[in-house]
């Protein structure tokens, strides 16, 4: 086996493998679940706060991460309403609560138990927000962190496991891993320790994970490839509004380099011709310059350079092309009625919204978030149409890559717990 230990808690003496670690964190798991859910809110609001002190070592440290963005997540403001909403509310996580529509029966969620969560090489800190999801839910987790990705979530618990006691018990109850890809021994053990196994990335490895042997009853969270897009409807497309509806997709296009599965890669505008497609895609080039200055770029690889270089030629003979003389970004406008292609380092596809039952038409089935900007009509035509059509979100432009629940049309919180029901105590008797 190839295991390696990034974090576990120092409670946690001579556990080197996966049986050792999996029963630390079950005895982890048993002392987490006697500590008050908004005690646990409390903590991970420690956490952000610490986070967001103007010098934070860690965001300094590891600067395109996703820090920031964990942080504002993990604020108990954010976080809370989410479990509410998942579970009917987070006092169900301590005790018994009365089932609104049964009076005569209460109901409580109890933690499933280990989730072991393996996390995408393209942007680690996505999945690290399923383990937040875990963490509000009082179960313990394995996180198994690709090879490439930095040392930041072990930090992260580190700094967590000093802070106090619900914040000890919340870092004690995670450990963080490494293997070699090629290890299938390593990746058996770790399966059939689960009781929840969540996947993030690829089609190939996702599926790698789901053909892994595993407990009869365990549940799986598979997040693989999706792709998204924007539509700018025609109020927000031109006139006052057009600045600053550009400002907004620059944002979702910079952040996370467009490798997030909701960065979106085409923009669709609402416009009667071409002049009124080009007009807004001169405008979003303007904003995707000024977003520079708030969302440093780092330079793609030669392979990359090559095929934007390549590109930017063909949108210069035959269509239309805004860019800088260096690879900072590329808007490119054509004809065409589909997405895509997913280039990424920041280049955007402009193109005329087609008639909506022709886009639904042409959409791939991965579709994940479609970033919009439309009024009243036009925009409950958009959602009734792609949404029946398998769009899971309709984030605001500006939002597109912000996490909420349901993701990818699942309420993560509701798939790792156990509900059990008894009468309400006026009726047990009875």
């Amino acid at each position: 086996m190839t295991l390696s230990i990034d974090w576990l808690a120092p409670e946690a003496k001579g556990a080197k493998d996966v049986p050792r670690i999996a029963e630390h964190l079950r005895q982890a798991q048993a002392a987490l679940a006697t500590v008050p859910v908004y005690a646990l809110a409390s903590a991970l609001d420690d956490l952000s706060e610490t986070l967001l002190v103007r010098g934070n070592r860690l965001i300094s440290s590891y600067p395109g991460s996703g820090l920031p963005f964990l942080a504002q997540f993990c604020r108990s403001d954010q976080i809370l309403p989410l479990i509410d909403d998942s579970l009917g509310g987070a006092s169900c996580l301590d005790a018994f609560v009365p089932r609104s529509a049964l009076p005569r029966s209460e109901r409580r969620a109890f933690a499933r138990g280990l989730v072991v969560h393996w996390l995408a090489g393209n942007v680690p800190t996505l999945g690290v927000l399923s383990l937040v999801s875990a963490m509000m839910t009082k179960n313990s987790s394995i996180v198994r962190m690709p090879n490439t990705s930095e040392a930041m979530l072990s930090e992260l618990l580190a700094a967590l496991h000093t802070m106090g006691e619900a914040h000890r018990a919340l870092a004690s109850a995670v450990a963080v891993v490494r293997y070699d890809r090629d290890d299938r021994a390593t990746a058996e053990a770790l399966s059939l320790e689960a009781d929840v196994r969540i996947a993030w990335g690829g089609d190939e490895s996702t599926s790698a994970v789901r053909a892994l042997p595993s407990k009869h009853d365990v549940t799986d969270l598979v997040f693989a490839d999706r792709s998204s897009f924007a539509i700018v409807g025609r109020s927000h497309a031109s006139g006052e509004r057009v600045k600053a509806t550009a400002r907004l997709l620059a944002h979702d296009i910079s952040v996370f380099e467009q490798k997030a599965c909701a960065s979106p890669h085409t923009v669709f505008v609402t416009s009667d011709d071409e002049g009124g497609r080009d007009t807004f895609a001169a405008a979003l080039a303007d904003a995707m310059s000024a977003a520079l200055r708030q969302i440093p770029k780092r330079p793609p690889s030669p392979q990359e350079s090559q095929a934007i270089l390549n590109l930017r030629s063909q949108y210069a003979m035959f269509h239309r092309a805004w860019h800088p003389i260096g690879l900072d970004y590329s808007v490119l406008a054509d004809d065409r009625a589909d997405t895509g292609p997913a280039i990424g380092n920041r280049t955007i596809f402009v193109r005329r919204l087609p008639a909506l039952e022709v886009l639904a038409a042409a959409l791939p089935e991965n579709v994940q978030s479609v970033g919009l900007a439309a009024d009243s009509d036009e925009r409950e035509a958009i959602t009734d149409v792609l949404g029946r059509a398998g769009v899971l979100r309709f984030p605001m432009l500006g939002a597109m890559t912000h996490f909420e629940l349901p993701w990818d049309g699942l309420a993560i919180p509701q798939h790792m717990v156990r509900w059990v029901t008894r009468p309400a105590a006026r009726y047990a008797n009875a």
